[in-house]
């Protein structure tokens, strides 16, 4: 019998020590848990009790094996002496077993799966059992014809899905791509990792050099799993279309980015002259939402056609309903918006039970330290994206929630490090218990805050008041020698807002040393970052806030709009509305939670970039981007050449950024004046300096 590589270690072992082994023994033997350990010995006992072994475990004993005869003890050790160590346990060995049968040519036999794995018969026929029952939940089924053998399953788009699984879970990335470094066409089956020998060399060769070739681009800023992922199932698909196993069922393509579909179809162009066949369409549509399930993490931009303005939103949604829940202030965290919209938005594209690869150990650790949090993903998530009837999605497992919850945990550790900026001495005329609560609410929702100093009245002479940022009091403080901000003992909202406001003032107006940033020394960078506020402030210069007249219709108080505008900044205003006007008829662009819409485009009859706001004296209804009714009263126009550089388009887009990721900046939009959106402006594009540093 081939041993695994931990049965191989327990029966050494248990030869060894007369005592027995207790499962902690075990879990310093193997390295691994005790819930492991039980599934190894489970196992094992199986194995053996086939050949009349027994092992047990007497009470207060260790695990031992007992023998009938002086031959079974022959037989073990000739096992562990024999044993190649093939498998590191029987679950990979059955991961295995499993991709031979999926991808076979042919008819295979037990007895020829047994030959190979080098098992006996009645373990290979209950690995195959195990492996039937895995594969039923995809509705995959072994066929067995009798007296012929083993038939692999004709499902090929979902044959496609496990299997790619199965070979990117069964090899590690540096394993992976120390495989790929070394790839020779010429190298034949030299390969040594069993899972990779699954797919021809010149499959493997092919797939790595057409995405370096056509694609490299892409995927700079992608994570080494993802990419992975993609080239495992880039050379699958290789191997199987010239082996004559094509994808015959239909593979939507609703929802997916124009630019990926038309990057598949590149890709699949290339493959078929190299390999000399025609590929199906729906083989390319299939690898273009394996392209759309990979997180690319791109800023938002409001003037690419497949902009998801209804997913945009309810990841805002989501992210206030998990700081409603846990008191946190996820929304003041523009990362955590970023990385969310890209990480879900490639969630849900994704196929069903394919997910990044990380150990599991970490998730588990996570979900440990946040079970709050954890938990109100788990009930609101569902409910948010997936509330409309009939939607094309699939739900997600509790571990790629677990995935979404490391988010939220690297934001709260963003939150940490930039506690260090300020200090509060918080005045509490009453018990611990109320000033707990204000100190943990000012923890929680103002993650500028490093340090909380609690204080009674009694104590204040002992305190250098100097020595903090902003005092806070429950109480009136007669003659105080320091300005200081009367708050409840529960922390109200507005208070909390006035609070990070009086932070904010503090933090721009004082003399605090910053460590200098050194920008590179690329004179590429500095006419870059020169361009950029120099568009910067010609695009706030030229704002304006007016009040207008509501006109018959929309179109109509658009085109009034337009042909308001200088001649410097637009040519054909009747165009330029049409286009404004079929942009919003293609999409929602009405902001939920507000009074305005984002009426914005490129265009041909545009001369540079404008950015206005205009306030209707009499509101439209329209449709927001949450599909719901809105009342419009502030129309915001922002416009550009279709010839705009992308740090020109850069620039547009971090407009229409500001608006949607901060609920402060969406509130200044909606109810403040002229100048107060102008400082807004010049504060959101010096906080975008950062990228080009």
């Amino acid at each position: 019998m081939e041993l695994t590589v931990r049965e191989q270690l327990i029966l050494k072992n248990l030869r060894h020590l007369d005592h027995g082994l207790t499962v902690a023994d075990l879990q310093k033997i193997l390295k691994v848990s005790r819930r492991t350990v039980y599934r190894e010995l489970a196992s094992l006992q199986a194995s053996l009790a086939r050949e009349e072994i027994q092992l047990i475990k007497p009470k207060d004993q260790g695990y031992q094996l007992i023998f009938k005869n002086p031959a079974q003890m022959t037989m073990v050790d000739r096992w562990i002496d024999q044993s190649q160590g093939l498998w590191i346990d029987i679950q990979e060995r059955q991961q295995a077993m499993a991709l031979t049968v999926l991808l076979s040519q042919g008819v295979q036999t037990i007895e020829a799966l047994a030959d190979e794995f080098q098992v006996s018969y009645g373990t290979a026929s209950k690995d195959l059992e195990t492996i039937s029952n895995a594969l039923a939940s995809y509705n995959l089924e072994i066929f067995r014809q009798p007296a012929v053998g083993l038939l692999a399953p004709d499902k090929e788009k979902v044959l496609r899905q496990v299997a790619g699984s199965l070979i990117y879970n069964g090899v590690s990335e540096s394993e992976f791509f120390n495989h790929l470094e070394n790839l020779s066409e010429n190298k034949g089956r030299s390969i040594n990792h069993y899972v990779l020998q699954m797919i021809e060399p010149a499959s493997w060769l092919i797939a790595k050099e057409t995405l370096a070739q056509e694609a490299i681009q892409r995927f700079d800023l992608v994570n080494d799993n993802q990419l992975q992922y993609i080239l495992v199932m880039l050379a699958l698909s290789i191997d199987r279309i010239k082996k004559d196993h094509q994808i015959n069922d239909q593979v939507s393509i609703r929802g997916i980015d124009k630019d990926l579909i038309k990057l598949s179809h590149q890709i699949y162009g290339s493959i078929s002259l190299q390999i000399g066949q025609s590929i199906a369409l729906n083989e390319r549509h299939f690898f273009a939402r394996l392209l759309a399930g990979v997180n690319y993490r791109k800023d938002i931009n409001l003037f690419n056609q497949n902009f998801d303005s209804q997913l945009t939103f309810q990841v805002k949604e989501f992210i206030q309903q998990v700081a409603k829940q846990s008191e946190i202030d996820f929304p003041a965290d523009s990362r955590l918006f970023q990385d969310l919209l890209a990480h879900i938005q490639a969630s849900l594209n994704r196929p069903s039970g394919l997910l990044q690869k990380i150990d599991n150990s970490v998730l588990l650790k996570v979900v440990g330290q946040y079970p709050e949090i954890f938990s109100v993903i788990e009930n609101h998530f569902a409910q948010i994206f997936f509330r409309e009837p009939g939607k094309d999605r699939h739900s997600l497992s509790k571990e790629e929630l677990a995935y979404i919850l490391l988010h939220f945990a690297a934001s709260i550790d963003r939150m940490a490090e930039h506690r260090l900026e300020h200090t509060i001495l918080v005045v509490c005329s009453s018990g611990i218990g109320s000033s707990q609560i204000l100190e943990r609410r000012i923890e929680r929702m103002i993650p500028q805050v490093g340090q909380i100093q609690i204080a009674k009245i009694s104590q204040l002479s002992q305190f250098n008041l100097e020595a903090y940022d902003l005092i806070v009091s429950t109480i009136q403080l007669p003659d105080f020698p320091r300005k200081y901000m009367l708050v409840s003992p529960l922390l109200l909202d507005g208070e909390i807002k006035n609070i990070k406001s009086t932070l904010a003032e503090i933090e721009s107006s004082s003399a605090k040393p910053h460590k200098a940033k050194i920008f590179k020394q690329n004179s590429l960078l500095f006419d870059q970052v020169y361009t950029y506020l120099t568009m910067a402030h010609d695009l706030t210069t030229s704002f304006e806030l007016r009040k207008i007249e509501q006109k018959a219709n929309l179109q109509a108080s658009l085109l009034f709009i337009l042909q308001s505008l200088d001649n410097n900044i637009i040519q054909d205003p009747q165009m330029v509305a049409q286009s404004l006007l079929e942009r919003y008829q293609l999409a929602p662009i009405g902001i939920p939670g507000s009074e305005l819409a984002l009426f914005h485009c490129l265009s041909h009859q545009v001369n540079q970039a404008y950015f206005g706001i205009y306030e209707l004296d009499q509101p439209f209804t329209i449709t927001g981007m949450d599909g719901q009714a809105l009342t419009l009263k502030r129309m915001l126009i922002l416009i550009g050449p279709d010839s705009i550089s992308e740090l020109g388009q850069k620039l547009l887009g971090h407009i229409s950024q500001s608006i949607i990721e901060t609920d402060q900046y969406l509130r200044t939009y909606n109810q403040g004046s002229e100048a107060e959106i102008k400082a807004m402006m010049k504060q959101v594009f010096l906080e975008r300096i950062k990228e080009f540093e």
